[in-house]
């Protein structure tokens, strides 16, 4: 079979609700800010497993939770079919676990982080405004064009607390590689 259907060639693609919407559609703008999320999360995962292995297990479990994020996604729109279970509150939990144990080594912050001391840190710096883009273009399908129909209570969490451990991961993967840098900007 070939990956190739030409049914996209006039601007249009299909949602698994099976509706066909424009590809500039809001729900297909957030489908595709996911995936850019996780092929970024892919990157910080290869790029910072050997100095941080235990983002790995988190980083994974993130880019699962993307995927049934962007299934979620793909389905608004359609009542007649029933919704794709929401993202468990565990996974913000994980996420918060591994932020906590991470921000116990660091240093208080005092000021604002400039990204870019290492290309490692540099990644996690672009993979956490990503994920912060693709929050707001989830909170923009789920209030402007959902009209908060649908709950997403969770995935927004998810996606919030995404970003916070991408923050502190990128400024624990410093310390842990350059622990005499400090990557904050004079005020």
């Amino acid at each position: 079979m070939a990956i190739y259907t030409k049914t996209g060639d006039a601007g249009k693609t299909g949602l698994l609700n099976g509706e066909r919407v424009s590809k500039d559609n809001p729900s297909i703008e957030a489908c595709g800010a996911l995936d850019e999320l996780n092929a970024f999360l892919g990157m910080v995962k290869v790029n910072c497993s050997d100095a941080v292995p235990e983002c790995v297990s988190v980083l994974e479990a993130s880019q699962q939770s993307l995927i049934t994020l962007s299934s979620r996604v793909s389905m608004f729109g359609e009542p007649s079919k029933k919704p794709l279970s929401s993202l468990s509150p565990e996974m913000v939990q994980l996420l918060e676990n591994a932020i906590d144990l991470m921000d116990a080594q660091l240093a208080p912050l005092n000021g604002f982080v400039l990204p870019g001391k290492t290309a490692q840190e540099a990644w996690v710096h672009l993979a956490r405004t990503v994920c912060r883009r693709t929050e707001r273009q989830l909170v923009f399908i789920v209030f402007q064009i959902e009209n908060a129909k649908v709950d997403f209570q969770n995935e927004l969490a998810f996606l919030n607390r995404l970003s916070d451990y991408l923050f502190v991961l990128a400024r624990y993967l410093l310390h842990k590689t350059q622990p005499q840098t400090d990557n904050v900007a004079e005020m």
